[in-house]
Formats: C-alpha cells, structure tokens, sequence
C-alpha cells in the first residue's frame, strides 16, 4: 500500500480504496494519462482478477478525494455494498460509491 500511494502521489494521482472481506472497489482520479498507465499497469497484475472499469469521467470539476494519494478502508458486508455498486456504471456508479463512502475510516 505505501509504495501505491507514493506511485500516486508522483503521478498526481487521488483516490479510495475499499475492501469489503470479499471484493475490493477503488475510485481513482487525475490526469487522463495517469489513470490509464494505472489501469494497465493494474490489468498487468496477477493479483488483480475480474477488474471492471465502471465509469470513466472527464468532466470532474472537483475531486473527491483530493486529500488522498490513495485512502483505504476495510467494512464489513453490511457497510458497503460493492457487488451492488458493481452493477451500475457512470456517474450513478461514482455517485453511490462517494455516498456510502462518506461515514467511513478512512485511512
């Protein structure tokens, strides 16, 4: 985890991770160039399986994680429900996420 957060860091690179037991779901933000060599460079990873891009937004006029290189939460079932989230896509996709993400710890 500390070597992704200085990664995105450098690269200017915000965002969240969140683990629910099961499956992970990570919102990340910044530049087009950025974002797309860390959707490779994750694609290239054997320890990533079944990733699934569920939005892809270039009209943000505010980050929502802006404070973060890379924030990161454990929950319970109950907490978030990322096979949900899993289902939709676009801004209704990032809206959920950002939502029920707003009580977490975060670290």
């Amino acid at each position: 985890m500390k070597i992704a957060r200085e990664l995105n860091a450098i690269r200017g690179i915000t965002g969240l991770l969140v683990f629910d037991g099961e499956s992970f779901a990570q919102y990340v933000e910044g530049a087009r160039q950025s974002i797309e060599a860390l959707r490779l460079a994750l694609m290239a990873d054997r320890r990533h399986t079944d990733l699934r891009q569920l939005a892809y937004l270039h009209d943000i006029k505010e980050r929502a994680f802006e404070s973060w290189s890379l924030g990161y939460t454990d929950v319970d079932a109950g907490g978030l429900d990322i096979d949900a989230i899993n289902q939709l896509t676009g801004r209704q996709a990032l809206n959920v996420f950002v939502l029920a993400t707003t009580e977490l710890d975060i670290h």
